[in-house]
């Protein structure tokens, strides 16, 4: 379904409004900012998403806050807001203790490692993927250590090191036995080719 449709599609969130269920809209105000900032409609976007943060912090809600800052965080550097979007994946980092780790913390130093590229911390972006890679191999989330690998392959700086992210990467593909048609996997096939 086009990400069009889905934002207009509004009956789950009308009714958690006239219901009175605070967590649900605000999850679905972070959702939908996110899905609007990535295809073009930043502003909109990030006030929805920033919207919802609010409303998920006011109905003292704490899982999974790390995960929608990466959201934020993601808007902002896809627009071009990179310090914004570094202290963002901090505040994130720093919240994501004690929070569903597995999901959360590979992915988070996954992004700040795009920021500090963006911003020629080569050293650092290095240090965050390696943190990145390693934390997704030891709790086998399979996707996290997909998207260290295919940032790895994208950032190499010389052939040798690009040679040996892409044995890694070509490793975990053909580990896959479904799923290939997913925007994950068809981008790891595109850097391998």
């Amino acid at each position: 379904m086009p990400v069009e449709d889905i934002v207009a599609e509004d009956q789950r969130g009308r009714t958690a409004r006239e219901e009175g269920f605070a967590y649900p809209l605000a999850v679905g105000r972070i959702l939908e900012g996110w899905a609007l900032g990535v295809t073009g409609r930043v502003e909109e976007g990030l006030t929805l998403i920033r919207e919802g943060l609010a409303g998920h912090r006011a109905s003292g809600a704490r899982m999974d806050r790390p995960y929608y800052l990466g959201l934020l965080a993601e808007v902002l550097a896809a627009d071009g807001r990179w310090d914004a979007a570094r202290e963002t994946l901090e505040d994130a980092l720093a919240q994501v203790d004690g929070m569903r780790r597995f999901f959360q913390e590979s992915e988070l130093k996954r992004l700040l490692a795009e920021v500090e590229r963006n911003a020629d911390n080569d050293a650092r972006a290095d240090e965050l993927l390696r943190q990145s890679l390693a934390d997704a191999e030891s709790r086998r989330n399979r996707i996290a250590e997909l998207r260290a690998l295919c940032a790895f392959v994208a950032s190499a700086r010389d052939a040798k090191a690009r040679a040996e992210h892409e044995g890694a990467l070509s490793a975990l593909v053909a580990g896959f036995t479904e799923g290939f048609d997913a925007p994950d996997l068809r981008d790891a096939s595109a850097l391998l080719d």
